[in-house]
């Protein structure tokens, strides 16, 4: 087996220990700015406590799922995974995308499905838009 093929093993093994949790999904959310960025979090979900299609723009947490104790338990119970999944996202797929951490920022989300090992991301840039005017005349 290659180096790359075990990688990708390893990490499937690893999702599917969370799976077995009851997190059908993982979402890291992450910002930054001014030459820095970081992970501000990472939280687990049962496929009930999402809605629309993977990979599509409408797939959100529903409205009330933070209130469910369903929730509560499987950030308890994935806790001890937290730290690799946000080095390993970080370092396989944020420090390779478009720069959200320089200069304006940005910001965006990492979906994992943890069946399939497939993720989805919506990466946001910040801009500063400049306007120049000229005006001419005497006084």
């Amino acid at each position: 087996m290659s180096n790359k093929n075990k990688k990708v093993s390893e990490w499937l093994t690893f999702l599917f220990t969370i799976r077995d949790k009851g997190a059908d999904f993982i979402l890291i959310e992450y910002s930054g700015g001014g030459d820095e960025g970081h992970v501000d979090s990472v939280t687990f979900y049962p496929r009930q406590f999402v809605q629309g299609k993977f990979g599509e723009e409408d797939f959100s947490v529903v409205a009330d799922a933070h209130e469910d104790p369903t929730i509560e338990k499987l950030k308890k119970d994935c806790e001890p995974y937290k730290e690799k999944i946000e080095e390993d996202v970080y370092r396989q797929l944020l420090a390779n995308i478009e720069d959200w951490y320089n200069n304006d920022g940005g910001s965006g989300e990492v979906w994992i499905d943890t069946k399939t090992g497939k993720y989805w991301c919506k990466n946001s840039i910040n801009y500063t838009e400049t306007k120049d005017y000229i005006h001419t005349g005497s006084f």
